[in-house]
């Protein structure tokens, strides 16, 4: 499956989801940044706001799986509607429902590896 492919099986929830993977992906690098440069120059709080980027991994995750689960209820009525229906179809529908989820377990771990090593970090400088 393709890139593509994979954001466009997402339906109504890409957008939501790509814009939470953008703030995850500018939390993490703000932090960085905040961790490794400037907090030797400057009396910024090393662990302020970090617990911010396991709050939006969280709820990545819990989109996704809104996602999935709005997405099966909808094809279930599309089949309760449906006089016939191929089980090859079904079964193609139930893959493309596990998109979102996949993408928002993929943001809760990358934004809590994130979290873990720059929490290390600011263990290691307290």
């Amino acid at each position: 499956m393709k890139t593509t492919e994979f954001f466009m099986w997402m339906g109504p929830y890409k957008i939501p989801m790509i814009i939470i993977a953008l703030i995850i992906i500018v939390l993490i690098t703000k932090k960085a940044i905040d961790i490794f440069f400037r907090y030797k120059n400057s009396d910024i709080d090393a662990k302020k706001h970090l617990d911010s980027i396991l709050f939006w991994g969280r709820l990545g995750l819990i989109v996704g799986i809104l996602a999935q689960i709005t997405g099966i209820y909808s094809a279930l009525t599309e089949i309760i509607n449906a006089s016939e229906i191929s089980p090859q179809v079904v079964m193609i529908g139930f893959k493309g429902s596990f998109t979102s989820t996949i993408f928002g377990l993929f943001l809760l771990i990358i934004a809590y590896i994130s979290w873990y090593l720059l929490k290390l970090r600011t263990d290691n400088i307290s």
